[in-house]
């Protein structure tokens, strides 16, 4: 959603190419063939991938500074918003990654079962699958 919002601050013209993460797409081929680590956001701007949001966000903001910079030439202001930044991925995401992470996969063993689960884990580095209850 980051990179989204920055998308449209900056009046960017971009394609959405739609990853069904309960299915783990981001774990197929094609997609590592651009971020080895299968996270999602990857930005690939004239075929260069660009990943991480917080990443893409500067890079974003550096490559095209029109309409506007997004981040602050005082170099004390920015730092406050790079804190920020790093604020919400080290230590806000963290919060709530294992609770939304253990949701999910519920939800998908509920959807698909255990032995699609299983057989989708082989795609990731993940080698059990437990029931969450």
């Amino acid at each position: 959603m980051k990179a989204r919002i920055v998308l449209a601050e900056k009046k960017l013209a971009w394609t959405e190419h739609f990853l069904k993460s309960w299915q783990l797409d981001h774990f197929q081929a094609d997609y590592l063939g651009l971020n080895p680590h299968g996270v999602v956001p990857t930005l690939v701007v004239d075929g260069h991938p660009v990943m991480q949001s917080n990443v893409i966000i500067e890079f974003l903001n550096d490559k095209f500074p029109e309409p506007a910079r997004l981040k602050p030439d005082d170099p004390f202001v920015a730092v406050g918003m790079q804190k920020w930044m790093v604020e919400e991925q080290e230590n806000l995401f963290q919060q709530i990654v294992v609770l939304s992470f253990n949701i999910t996969m519920k939800l998908r063993i509920d959807a698909f079962g255990v032995d699609r689960m299983i057989e989708w884990s082989k795609l990731t580095r993940i080698r059990r699958v437990r029931r969450i209850i």
